[in-house]
C-alpha cells in the first residue's frame, strides 16, 4: 500500500496530486465493486512506476545522463527549429526562469547552441550535433516504448478504444480540476 513518505519524495506538483488522489482513493475510499478498486490501485501503481523511471536521468546516446526536464526542452527545441525563450517555455509549459536555467545546463553540456535572429534583437535556440545525437535517441527509445501498445491500440475494436478514451479524458480532466 502506498506510504505518505512516498509523498515527501516527489519533486513534481503534478505527481504529488496525482499519487495524494490515489492513496486518498485506496485508502479512505471503501467501493462496492472488488475490480473497480483493483482498477483504481493498478492505476495508482502505473503513476509511480512513471515517476519512478522519470525522475532517473538516461543517456540517450551522448554519454551525458540527462534528466527529464533536460531532455524534454531538447526535444521542443528539436521539434521547433529557431525557438526562443519564450516560445520554449510556453511549449514546455515552465516558467522562463526555469527554462532559462536549463537551457544553460545544456549549453555546458554542449547540447544546444544560442545565436541572433535575422533582426539581431532575438536570441534563438538550436541543437548541436550532440543534442541532435540526444534528440533522435529519445525519439528512438518513444517509438520502441510505445510501439507494443500501438500494436495493442490496433487489435482494439472502436468501442475499446472508445471507452479508454472516455476513461482517459475523464481521469484528465479530474487532474485539472485538483491543479487549478
Amino acid at each position: 500500500m502506498f506510504n505518505i513518505f512516498l509523498i515527501s519524495t516527489c519533486k513534481s506538483k503534478y505527481f504529488v496530486v496525482i499519487l495524494i488522489l490515489f492513496n486518498y482513493l485506496t485508502m479512505y475510499t471503501r467501493f462496492d465493486s472488488p475490480e473497480f478498486c483493483k482498477l483504481i490501485k493498478t492505476f495508482h501503481n502505473v503513476f509511480y512506476k512513471y515517476y519512478q523511471i522519470v525522475k532517473q536521468p538516461k543517456n540517450f546516446g551522448t554519454g551525458e545522463q540527462l534528466h527529464h526536464a533536460e531532455i524534454h526542452t531538447i526535444v521542443a527545441i528539436g521539434e521547433n527549429p529557431e525557438i526562443n525563450i519564450t516560445e520554449l517555455a510556453r511549449e514546455t509549459a515552465v516558467s522562463k526562469g526555469a527554462v532559462s536555467q536549463t537551457v544553460q545546463k545544456l549549453e555546458e553540456k554542449q547540447l544546444i547552441a544560442r545565436y541572433k535572429g535575422k533582426d539581431d534583437r532575438e536570441v534563438h535556440l538550436r541543437l548541436s550535433d550532440k543534442g541532435v545525437i540526444a534528440f533522435e535517441g529519445y525519439n528512438k527509445l518513444v517509438e520502441s516504448h510505445f510501439r507494443n501498445y500501438e500494436e495493442m491500440f490496433k487489435r482494439s475494436n472502436e468501442t475499446e478504444r472508445n471507452i479508454v478514451f472516455k476513461v482517459v479524458e475523464a481521469i484528465n480532466n479530474q487532474f485539472d480540476e485538483y491543479l487549478l
